[in-house]
């Protein structure tokens, strides 16, 4: 038994339509679809440049609103695509006043605060205390 298959030609107007369809809806899909990193990470940095703000840091920890904050802020660990802050590392840098409220409470995907052998003083935020993904402070 031979089976015997017609090789259909598709024409250049055949691939109009479905060119189109990709030409139109592929950036939407992209802008749906693509987490916001960027976004995320700028409002991360906002609520750590206030926290720096109103608890200052004595040593100088290249916190600045130019210098990237997954790769040169010292004491700072971000997620493996440096998208998100995962860890803030600040044991010692002398630290005084309290962690105000809308500042470490900012990062959603916070899971270890170490600030030990700082001067602070008061209440952990509420804020701070209910993020979900906080393990270790």
């Amino acid at each position: 038994m031979h089976l015997h298959f017609r090789q259909k030609k598709i024409s250049p107007q055949h691939c109009r339509p479905m060119t189109s369809f990709f030409i139109t809806f592929l950036p939407l899909f992209l802008l749906l679809f693509t987490p916001q990193c960027n976004a995320n990470l700028r409002s991360e940095k906002q609520a750590l440049l206030k926290f720096a703000a109103f608890v200052p840091l004595v040593r100088n920890m290249n916190w600045t609103s130019a210098a990237p904050v997954c790769i040169s802020w010292a004491g700072i660990t971000c997620n493996s695509d440096n998208s998100s802050v995962t860890a803030v590392r600040l044991p010692g840098v002398g630290l005084r006043g309290s962690i105000p409220y809308n500042t470490l409470g900012n990062l959603p995907n916070l899971m270890l605060l170490s600030l030990r052998s700082n001067f602070l003083n008061g209440s952990l935020p509420t804020d701070l205390l209910s993020l979900p993904s906080l393990q270790y402070v």
